[in-house]
């Protein structure tokens, strides 16, 4: 778990601008975007169209406080990949020694693939089970540009996210609990996916 907390500082560091760039391109051109519910009263902003990822970095570097634009967000990604990855090491390592103890074996290596698929597995479930909900307010605080400004932070942004809205994916909002439940078992079988075939990256 400690490697998983290390793990999670370095990769939030490396992965905070490049989850701004991707949330700010899918939230332009999925089918519901991601946009901020803007009081009655106020001048919703014209939309900024992107044209790719440079684009999106551009604009944020000449618009929104430079480099460190391109790290807003990061507090949210920390409290996401901190957890997450430490629950996702510390479970495979212990489904894996449990696995391994059940068939009475010396060592985890000595597990059979479909057992270390099996653990890579839950150890991705175990990720999304742990950060999911800060996921959501990281990507809408990277949606949210400095024009709309709607969120003051990341404990302003987790007031104003209210019940089930947690739930949803990266860029949508949801409707209803069943549209929420729905986006999140999506992205949670893509982590399963990887750490599943994780194991035969080393081979």
């Amino acid at each position: 778990m400690l490697a998983g907390v290390g793990a999670g500082v370095a990769g939030s560091l490396v992965a905070c601008p490049t989850e701004l760039i991707k949330c700010r391109l899918q939230a332009q051109s999925g089918p519901r975007p991601m946009t901020p519910q803007l009081p009655s009263t106020a001048t919703t902003p014209t939309p900024i169209r992107y044209s790719g990822p440079l684009s999106v970095a551009r604009h944020v570097m000449t618009a929104e406080g430079g480099a460190r634009g391109l790290y807003r967000g990061l507090v949210p990604t920390f409290l996401r990949e901190i957890p997450g990855n430490a629950a996702m090491f510390g479970t495979y390592a212990a489904v894996k020694h449990g696995l391994a103890s059940a068939a009475g074996l010396s060592s985890p290596e000595a597990l059979p693939k479909p057992a270390m698929l099996l653990a890579g597995g839950i150890a991705g479930a175990a990720f999304w089970l742990s950060c999911y909900p800060m996921d959501v307010v990281k990507s809408k605080i990277q949606t949210d540009s400095v024009a709309t400004g709607l969120y003051n932070g990341t404990w302003d942004c987790i007031r104003k996210v209210q019940g089930v809205n947690v739930w949803c994916g990266d860029v949508m909002i949801c409707d209803d609990e069943d549209e929420g439940m729905l986006s999140f078992c999506v992205v949670l079988q893509k982590n399963a996916y990887y750490m599943c075939w994780q194991p035969y990256l080393r081979m």
